[in-house]
């Protein structure tokens, strides 16, 4: 009998483990499983000393040196049995050197297997592999192929993705229209980076009707979330201090759209939207947050 930590095995559930084999969805065998999340057990415990302070992943003292090689040969063997998981965590230690030397050829490699097996976390890996030409030779053709098929999947993260490269038209015929629609399936799932860019998208017009007040809303989501950006282009949606960060409206849609719109000033916001948005922007200003304190400044110079 094997003891696991509660909150180890919640992570993993989330994750996808069930008790079906990957390959022919029939019963799989529950040694196979819990020897796995066993292994993981063993990686945290690691990882959480490091989160306290004691050792750095730099400079693991060497049983801990010793415990992450048997961690990686125990991940490698459970591979061979074609699981999943196992190739998902061994991309993610060479993506990020834990335990192992750094490897983005190594990561995209053990990505590839997961990706192919089903995994949306690890499409959308490779497909930003892809995109940035880490460990494979740049394509935005195939980025754009695993990330779509993470997102369909419903995977937050590769549904804001896909949506920027519509927006961009990488790998794909550039679609305003499309863009939003898997923005706002990100969103809906609570990605914070695609609520910002919802309110990208509703202060400018990108593929929807302009709306600045839907546009506060959506960067206020993104910003009760820490999205920094989104505080400030809340300032400009109040309509205040445009020429003085006209500048990051450009940055936020990548042309001249953002200026030539922006000078437009609100076309919807009430004095209600108004209050709502300086108590969001006051609220993380008292955090110490500098996007909010430096947009209240600029607002009321």
């Amino acid at each position: 009998m094997h003891m696991f930590h509660e909150t180890c095995v919640a992570e993993l559930q989330r994750l996808g483990m069930q008790q079906l084999c990957p390959l022919c969805r029939s019963p799989l065998s529950p040694e196979l499983e819990f020897y796995f999340m066993e292994i993981a057990h063993r990686y945290i415990a690691v990882q959480r000393m490091v989160e306290r302070g004691d050792m750095t992943w730099s400079a693991l003292p060497t049983w801990a040196q010793n415990e992450m090689a048997k961690v990686v040969a125990e991940l490698r063997a459970v591979a061979s049995k074609d699981f999943m998981h196992a190739y998902q965590f061994l991309g993610w230690l060479y993506e990020s050197g834990r335990g192992v030397a750094q490897s983005h050829e190594e990561a995209a490699r053990w990505y590839t297997k997961a990706a192919e097996k089903g995994s949306a976390q690890a499409q959308c890996k490779l497909g930003s592999m892809f995109d940035e030409g880490y460990g494979v030779e740049q394509s935005d053709t195939m980025a754009a192929h695993w990330i779509r098929r993470s997102a369909e999947q419903g995977y937050p993260r590769a549904q804001c993705y896909l949506g920027r490269l519509f927006e961009l038209g990488r790998g794909v015929a550039q679609n305003d229209e499309e863009a939003v629609q898997w923005w706002q399936k990100s969103a809906a799932q609570g990605f914070a980076e695609a609520q910002s860019f919802m309110g990208v998208a509703f202060e400018l017009g990108i593929g929807v009707d302009q709306s600045v007040a839907e546009a506060r809303r959506w960067y206020t989501k993104a910003a009760d979330q820490g999205v920094d950006s989104a505080l400030v282009r809340m300032s400009v949606v109040l309509g205040s201090g445009r020429g003085a960060i006209r500048s990051n409206a450009k940055e936020a849609r990548g042309s001249s759209r953002a200026a030539e719109q922006e000078a437009e000033g609100p076309r919807d916001l009430t004095e209600g939207d108004r209050e709502a948005a300086v108590h969001s922007l006051r609220k993380a200003a008292d955090q110490g947050r500098a996007g909010a304190q430096y947009s209240l400044g600029v607002m009321f110079l």
